[in-house]
Protein backbone atom coordinates (compact mmCIF):
# COMPACT_ATOMS: atom_id res chain seq x y z
CA UNK A 1 0.00 0.00 0.00
CA UNK A 2 2.80 2.43 0.89
CA UNK A 3 4.66 1.80 -2.36
CA UNK A 4 1.52 2.29 -4.46
CA UNK A 5 0.84 5.63 -2.75
CA UNK A 6 4.44 6.82 -3.15
CA UNK A 7 4.30 5.97 -6.86
CA UNK A 8 1.44 8.44 -7.30
CA UNK A 9 3.57 11.46 -6.40
CA UNK A 10 7.27 10.49 -6.48
CA UNK A 11 7.75 11.77 -10.02
CA UNK A 12 6.29 15.20 -9.31
CA UNK A 13 8.89 16.55 -6.90
CA UNK A 14 6.35 17.71 -4.32
CA UNK A 15 3.49 16.33 -2.24
CA UNK A 16 1.36 16.77 0.84
CA UNK A 17 2.66 13.82 2.81
CA UNK A 18 -0.32 13.91 5.16
CA UNK A 19 -3.12 14.04 2.59
CA UNK A 20 -1.37 11.98 -0.10
CA UNK A 21 0.47 9.42 2.00
CA UNK A 22 0.04 9.11 5.78
CA UNK A 23 -3.74 9.47 5.95
CA UNK A 24 -4.70 7.27 2.96
CA UNK A 25 -2.19 4.60 3.99
CA UNK A 26 -3.57 4.26 7.52
CA UNK A 27 -7.16 4.42 6.27
CA UNK A 28 -6.55 1.65 3.72
CA UNK A 29 -4.96 -0.59 6.34
CA UNK A 30 -7.70 -0.04 8.92
CA UNK A 31 -10.48 -0.52 6.37
CA UNK A 32 -8.98 -3.87 5.41
CA UNK A 33 -8.43 -4.94 9.02
CA UNK A 34 -11.97 -4.02 10.09
CA UNK A 35 -13.59 -5.20 6.86
CA UNK A 36 -15.18 -1.91 5.81
CA UNK A 37 -16.58 -1.56 2.30
CA UNK A 38 -15.43 1.47 0.27
CA UNK A 39 -18.75 3.22 0.95
CA UNK A 40 -18.75 2.54 4.69
CA UNK A 41 -15.07 3.42 4.88
CA UNK A 42 -15.57 6.80 3.25
CA UNK A 43 -18.50 7.50 5.57
CA UNK A 44 -16.35 6.59 8.58
CA UNK A 45 -13.47 8.78 7.39
CA UNK A 46 -15.86 11.71 6.91
CA UNK A 47 -17.03 11.14 10.47
CA UNK A 48 -13.48 11.32 11.84
CA UNK A 49 -12.82 14.55 9.98
CA UNK A 50 -16.08 15.97 11.39
CA UNK A 51 -15.06 14.97 14.92
CA UNK A 52 -11.93 17.11 14.64
CA UNK A 53 -14.11 20.05 15.59
CA UNK A 54 -14.85 19.96 19.30
CA UNK A 55 -18.13 21.89 19.29
CA UNK A 56 -21.14 19.84 20.47
CA UNK A 57 -22.93 19.89 17.11
CA UNK A 58 -19.90 18.50 15.23
CA UNK A 59 -19.27 15.86 17.88
CA UNK A 60 -22.90 14.73 17.75
CA UNK A 61 -22.90 14.61 13.94
CA UNK A 62 -19.55 12.85 13.71
CA UNK A 63 -20.53 10.20 16.25
CA UNK A 64 -23.78 9.55 14.41
CA UNK A 65 -21.97 9.22 11.07
CA UNK A 66 -19.42 6.84 12.57
CA UNK A 67 -22.13 4.70 14.16
CA UNK A 68 -24.01 4.51 10.85
CA UNK A 69 -20.86 3.39 9.01
CA UNK A 70 -20.18 0.68 11.56
CA UNK A 71 -23.81 -0.43 11.65
CA UNK A 72 -23.72 -0.87 7.86
CA UNK A 73 -20.49 -2.85 8.20
CA UNK A 74 -21.93 -5.11 10.90
CA UNK A 75 -25.02 -5.75 8.77
CA UNK A 76 -22.87 -6.67 5.78
CA UNK A 77 -20.62 -8.98 7.79
CA UNK A 78 -23.54 -10.76 9.43
CA UNK A 79 -24.72 -11.64 5.94
CA UNK A 80 -21.27 -12.48 4.55
CA UNK A 81 -18.52 -12.94 7.19
CA UNK A 82 -14.89 -12.53 6.16
CA UNK A 83 -11.36 -12.57 7.56
CA UNK A 84 -11.68 -9.29 9.43
CA UNK A 85 -12.16 -7.91 12.94
CA UNK A 86 -15.87 -7.19 12.46
CA UNK A 87 -16.62 -10.80 11.54
CA UNK A 88 -14.53 -12.09 14.44
CA UNK A 89 -16.28 -9.82 16.94
CA UNK A 90 -19.69 -10.96 15.72
CA UNK A 91 -18.87 -14.63 16.35
CA UNK A 92 -16.82 -14.10 19.51
CA UNK A 93 -17.64 -16.54 22.30
CA UNK A 94 -18.49 -13.67 24.67
CA UNK A 95 -21.66 -13.13 22.67
CA UNK A 96 -21.38 -9.39 22.06
CA UNK A 97 -24.58 -7.68 21.01
CA UNK A 98 -24.76 -5.79 17.72
CA UNK A 99 -24.64 -2.48 19.58
CA UNK A 100 -21.57 -3.60 21.53
CA UNK A 101 -19.77 -4.60 18.32
CA UNK A 102 -20.64 -1.24 16.75
CA UNK A 103 -19.26 0.56 19.81
CA UNK A 104 -16.01 -1.44 19.72
CA UNK A 105 -15.55 -0.80 16.00
CA UNK A 106 -16.17 2.93 16.41
CA UNK A 107 -13.56 3.11 19.18
CA UNK A 108 -11.06 1.20 17.05
CA UNK A 109 -11.67 3.42 14.04
CA UNK A 110 -11.18 6.63 15.99
CA UNK A 111 -7.50 5.78 16.38
CA UNK A 112 -6.84 6.04 12.66
CA UNK A 113 -6.15 9.76 13.12
CA UNK A 114 -3.47 9.47 15.84
CA UNK A 115 -1.76 6.83 13.70
CA UNK A 116 -1.59 8.90 10.54
CA UNK A 117 -0.44 11.85 12.64
CA UNK A 118 2.31 9.69 14.13
CA UNK A 119 3.69 9.18 10.62
CA UNK A 120 3.35 12.86 9.74
CA UNK A 121 4.94 14.02 13.00
CA UNK A 122 7.91 11.71 12.44
CA UNK A 123 8.41 13.07 8.93
CA UNK A 124 8.09 16.62 10.22
CA UNK A 125 10.69 15.95 12.89
CA UNK A 126 13.03 14.47 10.31
CA UNK A 127 12.81 17.44 7.94
CA UNK A 128 13.06 20.16 10.59
CA UNK A 129 15.57 18.68 13.05
CA UNK A 130 18.84 18.38 11.13
CA UNK A 131 20.72 15.91 13.38
CA UNK A 132 17.62 13.77 13.84
CA UNK A 133 16.68 13.90 10.17
CA UNK A 134 20.18 13.15 8.97
CA UNK A 135 20.36 10.06 11.14
CA UNK A 136 16.92 8.93 10.02
CA UNK A 137 17.28 9.17 6.25
CA UNK A 138 20.93 8.14 6.42
CA UNK A 139 20.08 4.89 8.13
CA UNK A 140 21.80 5.57 11.46
CA UNK A 141 18.40 5.94 13.11
CA UNK A 142 15.85 3.24 12.36
CA UNK A 143 12.20 4.08 11.66
CA UNK A 144 11.27 2.50 14.99
CA UNK A 145 13.73 4.70 16.85
CA UNK A 146 12.40 7.73 14.99
CA UNK A 147 8.87 6.80 16.04
CA UNK A 148 9.93 6.39 19.67
CA UNK A 149 11.66 9.76 19.65
CA UNK A 150 8.54 11.47 18.28
CA UNK A 151 6.32 9.68 20.81
CA UNK A 152 8.44 11.38 23.48
CA UNK A 153 8.53 14.85 22.02
CA UNK A 154 5.39 15.24 19.90
CA UNK A 155 2.87 12.45 20.60
CA UNK A 156 -0.08 12.65 18.18
CA UNK A 157 -2.52 12.15 21.06
CA UNK A 158 -1.31 15.01 23.22
CA UNK A 159 -3.91 14.65 25.98
CA UNK A 160 -5.33 11.31 27.13
CA UNK A 161 -9.01 10.75 27.68
CA UNK A 162 -10.45 11.52 31.08
CA UNK A 163 -9.68 9.35 34.08
CA UNK A 164 -11.77 9.38 37.26
CA UNK A 165 -10.16 8.98 40.71
CA UNK A 166 -11.84 6.50 43.03
CA UNK A 167 -11.10 8.70 46.02
CA UNK A 168 -9.89 12.21 46.74
CA UNK A 169 -6.28 12.79 45.77
CA UNK A 170 -3.97 15.49 47.14
CA UNK A 171 -1.62 16.70 44.42
CA UNK A 172 1.79 18.32 44.91
CA UNK A 173 1.36 21.97 45.78
CA UNK A 174 -2.19 23.08 46.51
CA UNK A 175 -4.07 20.84 44.08
CA UNK A 176 -6.91 18.55 45.11
CA UNK A 177 -8.81 16.14 42.86
CA UNK A 178 -12.10 14.92 44.23
CA UNK A 179 -13.68 11.53 43.80
CA UNK A 180 -15.16 10.92 40.33
CA UNK A 181 -14.06 14.29 38.95
CA UNK A 182 -12.51 13.95 35.47
CA UNK A 183 -8.74 14.26 35.19
CA UNK A 184 -7.01 14.75 31.83
CA UNK A 185 -3.42 13.57 31.51
CA UNK A 186 -1.16 15.62 29.27
CA UNK A 187 0.98 12.95 27.60
CA UNK A 188 3.22 15.50 25.90
CA UNK A 189 3.67 17.25 29.24
CA UNK A 190 4.54 14.00 31.03
CA UNK A 191 7.11 13.15 28.38
CA UNK A 192 8.72 16.60 28.60
CA UNK A 193 8.84 16.85 32.39
CA UNK A 194 11.78 19.16 33.25
CA UNK A 195 12.99 16.52 35.70
CA UNK A 196 13.60 14.17 32.79
CA UNK A 197 14.58 16.42 29.90
CA UNK A 198 18.23 15.57 30.28
CA UNK A 199 17.60 11.90 29.49
CA UNK A 200 18.69 10.72 26.05
CA UNK A 201 15.50 9.83 24.22
CA UNK A 202 16.36 9.12 20.63
CA UNK A 203 18.12 6.30 21.84
CA UNK A 204 18.24 3.00 20.67
CA UNK A 205 15.33 1.04 22.02
CA UNK A 206 14.23 3.41 24.78
CA UNK A 207 10.42 3.28 24.81
CA UNK A 208 9.65 4.57 28.29
CA UNK A 209 7.20 7.22 27.06
CA UNK A 210 3.52 7.30 28.03
CA UNK A 211 2.06 7.92 24.58
CA UNK A 212 0.25 4.57 24.46
CA UNK A 213 -0.72 4.71 28.12
CA UNK A 214 0.43 2.18 30.68
CA UNK A 215 -0.83 -0.70 32.78
CA UNK A 216 -4.37 -1.99 32.40
CA UNK A 217 -5.37 1.07 30.34
CA UNK A 218 -2.52 0.72 27.84
CA UNK A 219 -3.61 0.98 24.21
CA UNK A 220 -4.02 -2.56 22.85
CA UNK A 221 -3.22 -1.47 19.28
CA UNK A 222 0.24 -0.03 19.91
CA UNK A 223 1.98 -2.81 17.99
CA UNK A 224 -0.28 -2.42 14.96
CA UNK A 225 0.04 1.37 14.98
CA UNK A 226 3.82 1.29 15.20
CA UNK A 227 4.01 -1.45 12.55
CA UNK A 228 2.07 0.70 10.08
CA UNK A 229 4.11 3.81 10.91
CA UNK A 230 7.42 1.94 10.80
CA UNK A 231 6.73 0.44 7.38
CA UNK A 232 5.46 3.76 6.05
CA UNK A 233 8.63 5.61 7.10
CA UNK A 234 10.93 2.87 5.82
CA UNK A 235 9.34 2.89 2.38
CA UNK A 236 9.17 6.69 2.21
CA UNK A 237 12.76 7.38 3.27
CA UNK A 238 14.06 4.64 1.01
CA UNK A 239 12.23 6.09 -2.01
CA UNK A 240 12.71 9.80 -1.29
CA UNK A 241 15.73 10.38 0.98
CA UNK A 242 16.02 14.10 0.22
CA UNK A 243 12.59 15.26 1.46
CA UNK A 244 12.46 18.81 2.78
CA UNK A 245 9.67 21.06 3.98
CA UNK A 246 8.16 23.17 1.18
CA UNK A 247 7.15 26.05 3.45
CA UNK A 248 8.61 27.54 6.65
CA UNK A 249 7.77 25.38 9.65
CA UNK A 250 6.08 28.30 11.38
CA UNK A 251 3.64 28.53 8.44
CA UNK A 252 2.27 25.02 9.02
CA UNK A 253 -1.35 25.09 10.17
CA UNK A 254 -2.10 22.98 13.25
CA UNK A 255 -5.31 21.08 13.86
CA UNK A 256 -7.51 23.07 16.23
CA UNK A 257 -8.17 20.27 18.68
CA UNK A 258 -6.64 20.24 22.19
CA UNK A 259 -6.39 16.45 22.24
CA UNK A 260 -4.34 16.20 19.03
CA UNK A 261 -0.86 17.33 18.10
CA UNK A 262 -1.14 17.41 14.34
CA UNK A 263 -0.74 19.51 11.22
CA UNK A 264 -3.52 20.15 8.71
CA UNK A 265 -1.15 19.43 5.81
CA UNK A 266 2.52 18.54 5.39
CA UNK A 267 3.78 20.04 2.10
CA UNK A 268 7.23 18.81 1.09
CA UNK A 269 9.51 18.85 -1.93
CA UNK A 270 12.12 16.37 -3.12
CA UNK A 271 14.08 15.32 -6.17
CA UNK A 272 11.67 13.58 -8.60
CA UNK A 273 12.14 9.83 -8.54
CA UNK A 274 11.00 6.98 -10.81
CA UNK A 275 8.22 4.75 -9.60
CA UNK A 276 9.08 1.83 -7.35
CA UNK A 277 8.33 -1.77 -8.28
CA UNK A 278 5.30 -3.06 -6.39
CA UNK A 279 6.10 -5.88 -3.94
Amino acid sequence: MAVALINRFCGGGSADLLGQFARPLVVQVVHEVLGLSPEAGQHALNAIMTLRATDPASVKLGNRMLEEAMRDTVSAKRAAPGMDVTSWLLKHRSGLSVDEVIHQLAMLYWFTEPTWNLIANAVLRAVTDEPFGGDAVGGALSPQEAIDAVLYSDPPLAIAFARFPRQMQILPGDGTVHEHEPVFVGLAACNSDPAAVGVERTGRGNRAHLSFGAGAQKCPADELATLVAREALAQLWDALPDIELAIPVESLERVANPFLSAVVALPVRFRPSPQLPLP
